[in-house]
């Protein structure tokens, strides 16, 4: 059967452990199971397309229709936590929950993973890694990082981005970056990649006073736009990253790095709906 350990969305296990189950026993229907839960036979379509949540008073009656182990059973409920989560700090308290259980070799994310993007330097240090030869001074290393971090906090971080392959240490015992051979999913984007969003945001403001004007570009825009334009911003911003990334990759000279924020949010509300 489907192991819950793979899932960050219950609905999404719901959905494979019903089509698997049915495939052994053709009576194990959405009507069944919705006598035996007690609620309405379209409120499990619902759920395993993503359209509704569970109510947390039915969490132990799908773990005894599932037929959860103990530790499959608080899985699966703080799976449900997770998934319900309405505001990031909560959502990231429920993940780090998840990733405490690493039982799985098949998880689309290990602990690891996500901490690359829980401390913003990880990344700066791998982009360091293009011009200046580290070897094993973690003390020069961490000074030049701005702001400096800890000779410890840059030992770990090597250490993390070696794990991940994302640096080797190359036959003359420097460090050089590889391109990363994993990548996440969208549950988790939605949770490691704000926590990096909400750092380098943090960056940002603190870069007013500790670099020049020459050294720095800022920039806002107030608009006053509809849907389609808000589209259009985002693809339009979608290919100037494209852009950029295909400048940095062709620079055979690098000798700093920099942090570009893109950011488009909205001021107010949404008026009138468009009706």
């Amino acid at each position: 059967m489907v192991s819950i350990f793979d899932y960050l969305d219950y609905r999404k296990f719901l959905k494979d452990y019903y089509w698997e189950r049915k495939k052994a026993d053709p009576r194990f229907s959405h009507r069944y199971i919705a006598r035996v839960l007690e609620f309405d036979s379209g409120y499990f379509a619902k759920i395993i397309k993503g359209e509704r949540h569970i109510s947390l008073r039915f969490v132990p009656k799908f773990i005894k229709l599932c037929k959860l182990s103990k530790k499959e059973a608080d899985y699966f409920e703080a799976l449900v936590l997770f998934c319900k989560a309405k505001t990031h700090d909560e959502k990231s308290r429920h993940f780090e929950n998840l990733m405490s259980f690493k039982v799985s070799d098949k998880s689309i994310l290990t602990a690891e993973q996500y901490k690359l993007f829980e401390n913003w330097y990880y990344l700066a240090i791998r982009e360091i890694l293009a011009f200046y030869k580290f070897s094993g001074d973690y003390t020069e290393l961490a000074k030049i990082v701005v702001p400096t971090i800890k000779p410890t906090e840059a030992k770990k971080a090597i250490k993390t981005l070696e794990k991940l392959k994302l640096i080797r240490k190359n036959d003359n015992g420097v460090y050089e970056r590889v391109a990363p051979v994993w990548s996440t999913g969208e549950e988790v984007k939605s949770v490691a990649l704000v926590n990096l969003h909400k750092a380098m945001m943090d960056l940002a403001k603190e870069s007013f006073d500790r670099f020049k004007g020459n050294e720095r570009d800022m920039s806002t825009l107030t608009l006053s736009i509809s849907e389609e334009e808000y589209k259009l911003i985002s693809r339009e911003l979608s290919r100037l990253r494209e852009k950029l990334l295909d400048a940095a990759s062709k620079c055979r000279n690098p000798d700093r790095v920099y942090q570009c924020n893109f950011s488009a949010f909205p001021v107010s509300k949404v008026f009138g709906g468009g009706e």
